[in-house]
C-alpha cells in the first residue's frame, strides 16, 4: 500500500539523551533569534514571523499538542517547521511526518529547504549532530516495481504454457520494463517514459500481496529496499490524499501506541486548508463500475479467456466470475437508466434504492477464490487469489453498505463520468469530518501541526476549529511580512 523514494543523509550514532523540558525552545529560539544562528550562519533576514512559529512549533512537539498557526505570505513556515521537527526526531528518536497538498512544495522541501537545514545544522558545532538527518518519501506501493513480480511475468511471459497471458506489444513492454529496471534509481512508475501498458504494470507493481520480505530481498526489490531505508528515517514527506488513504485503510497504529500514521510520530500538515475536503473525500465510498468490471476481468475474462483462473481454476469458477461481470454491467446500467439520464449527478436519499443484484454473484467470485486458496499448494498463487479476494470483498461490502446507508452520517449520490459518460460511480462523504479528523488527527496523543497562509477570518479561526474538530488545538495568527503597498 505504501512505498518510499530517496532516503538520503547519513546514520546517527550519537546516543538518546534525556533533555530538560523546554531544550528544543531554547535551542529554536538560538537559531531563529535576532542574530541567531539562522542570520549569522546562514545570511537569511531574521523574520520576527518565522521566529515566533518556530518557537510554537517547538513548544506543540515537545508537549505533544495539537497546533493551529496561521502563517502569511513569506512568512518562512518550512523552515519554521522542519527545524525543530529534525532536532526533536533525533532527540526523541522518533519519526517526523510532513504532509502537504502540492507537489510544488513537496519539491520545494526537499531541494531547498532541506538543504538549508542540513547546510545550517551542519556549520554550526553546537548542531552538528543534526546534520545527519535522514529523509524518504513516501509513494503509493502500486507506484513501485517489484522484481519478484516483475521476474515471474517474465518466465510467464516466455512459457509456453502461459503464453496467453501476455499479448505480443504486452511482452514488449515487459522487456521494457525490465531493462529499465536495471538501471533506474527507485523503480518507481513517474521514472518510466513512456507510460508502461495498464495491465502490464499490474502484473509487475508491488501492491501485491507477492511483494513481501518472506519473498523479496531488500538487495534487488526497490519497495522492500525503500520500506527498509524508512526504519531509519528521520524526516517522511508524504501527500494529504496518501496520509488519508492510508488512515482510512487502517493503517494507523493500534492499541495504545501514540501515532497518526507511524507508531510513536508526529506530524506537520502544511497547506492545512486543503484537508477537510481531501479528509472528507478520503472517509467515505467510492466504487466505480470500471474498477469492478476490471477487477473481475484480471481474475478471468470470459472474451479474452485471460486471467488468473485461467490458470488456477475449474470451469464453474469462471463461470462464477463470469456471472459476476454480466451482474456488474446490469447492476450500473440500471443505476445509469434509472437516475443519471438527465443529470450527471444524483442524490440518493433512502436506502434499499435499488435491487442489490451485485453483491450476491461478488460473494460467489470471493468464495470460489477462497476455496481455490484453500486447496492450492503453490504459495504464488496463493498470494495472487488472495489479493484478488479481498479487493472482491471491498467492493462488494462497500455496494452493499452504500444500499443500506450502512453510514447514517454520510451523504450519498450516484455519478456518471468518463470520457463517453459510461462509468457509473457510487459516492458517499460525511456530513461532518470533523469527528473523524478529531479521532484519527488530535485524539492521537501525538502533536500534529496544522499550517497554512489561510486558516482564519482574519482574526479568528473559531470556523476551521469547528470543521476540523480541532477545538483542543492552541491557535497563532503570524500576518506576512511584505509590505504590499511598496
Amino acid at each position: 500500500m505504501i512505498g518510499f523514494i530517496e532516503n538520503s543523509g547519513g546514520g546517527n550514532d550519537t546516543p538518546n539523551v534525556d533533555r530538560p523540558k523546554g531544550y528544543l525552545v531554547d535551542l529554536i529560539e538560538s537559531i531563529f533569534k535576532q542574530g541567531g544562528y539562522l542570520q549569522t550562519e546562514m545570511q537569511l533576514d531574521h523574520r520576527p514571523e518565522q521566529a515566533a512559529m518556530a518557537l510554537s512549533v517547538a513548544s506543540s512537539l515537545e508537549s505533544d499538542q495539537p497546533l493551529l498557526f496561521e502563517a502569511g505570505t513569506g512568512v518562512g513556515k518550512s523552515l519554521a517547521y522542519l527545524v525543530p521537527g529534525i532536532i526533536h526526531s533525533i532527540n526523541s528518536e522518533r519519526p517526523f511526518i510532513i504532509s502537504s497538498h502540492t507537489i510544488s512544495l513537496q519539491e520545494q522541501i526537499r531541494e531547498k529547504d532541506l538543504k538549508i537545514c542540513r547546510k545550517l545544522f551542519t556549520k554550526v558545532p553546537e548542531l552538528r549532530r543534526y546534520g545527519a538527518f535522514k529523509t524518504a518519501l513516501m509513494v503509493g506501493k502500486g507506484n513501485y516495481c517489484c522484481s519478484t513480480r516483475l521476474g515471474n511475468a517474465l518466465k510467464d511471459a516466455q512459457s509456453s504454457k502461459q503464453a496467453e497471458l501476455f499479448k505480443n506489444d504486452e511482452k514488449a513492454d515487459l522487456v521494457r520494463i525490465a531493462t529499465w529496471s536495471a538501471t533506474t534509481k527507485n523503480g518507481v512508475i513517474q521514472e518510466l517514459s513512456p507510460a508502461p501498458l495498464p495491465d502490464v504494470w499490474d502484473a509487475v507493481n508491488a501492491d501485491s500481496s507477492t511483494c513481501s520480505r518472506k519473498n523479496c530481498d531488500p538487495a534487488t526489490c526497490f519497495y522492500q529496499r525503500a520500506r527498509k531505508q524508512l526504519l531509519s528515517a528521520n524526516c517522511v514527506i508524504v501527500n494529504h490524499s496518501l496520509l488519508f488513504s492510508l488512515i482510512n485503510a487502517g493503517m494507523q497504529p493500534e492499541g495504545d501506541v501514540r501515532g497518526i500514521l507511524l507508531a510513536d510520530d508526529f506530524v506537520v500538515l502544511d497547506e492545512a486548508h486543503r484537508i477537510p475536503a481531501i479528509a472528507t473525500d478520503h472517509f467515505g465510498t467510492h466504487v466505480s463500475s470500471f474498477a469492478v468490471d476490471r477487477a473481475l476481468k484480471r481474475i478471468y475474462n470470459q472474451r479474452t479467456n485471460r486471467g488468473s483462473l485461467r490458470r488456477h481454476g475449474q470451469a464453474w469458477d469462471q463461470d462464477a466470475v463470469t456471472n459476476a461481470i454480466d451482474a456488474a454491467h446490469e447492476f450500473f446500467s440500471y443505476l445509469g437508466d434509472t437516475f443519471l439520464l438527465k443529470k450527471p449527478i444524483q442524490r440518493i436519499h433512502k436506502p434499499d434504492f435499488c435491487d442489490n443484484i451485485l453483491t450476491g454473484p461478488l460473494k460467489e467470485v470471493a468464495e470460489r477464490l477462497g476455496a481455490l486458496i484453500q486447496k492450492s499448494d503453490d504459495e504464488r498463487a496463493q498470494d495472487e487469489l488472495r489479493d484478488h479476494r479481498r479487493r472482491i470483498l471491498s467492493y462488494r461490502d462497500a455496494i452493499n453498505g452504500f444500499i443500506t446507508f450502512a453510514e447514517e452520517d454520510h451523504v450519498q449520490w450516484l455519478e456518471r463520468g468518463g470520457k463517453k459518460g459510461q462509468i457509473i460511480t457510487l459516492r458517499s462523504a460525511p456530513l461532518d469530518v470533523a469527528p473523524y479528523l478529531r479521532k484519527h488527527v488530535f485524539q492521537r496523543g501525538t502533536a500534529a501541526v496544522l499550517t497554512s497562509a489561510t486558516l482564519s477570518d482574519g482574526n479568528h479561526m473559531h470556523a476551521f476549529q469547528e470543521t476540523v474538530g480541532g477545538q483542543v488545538a492552541e491557535t497563532e495568527i503570524v500576518y506576512s511580512p511584505f509590505n504590499y503597498i511598496r
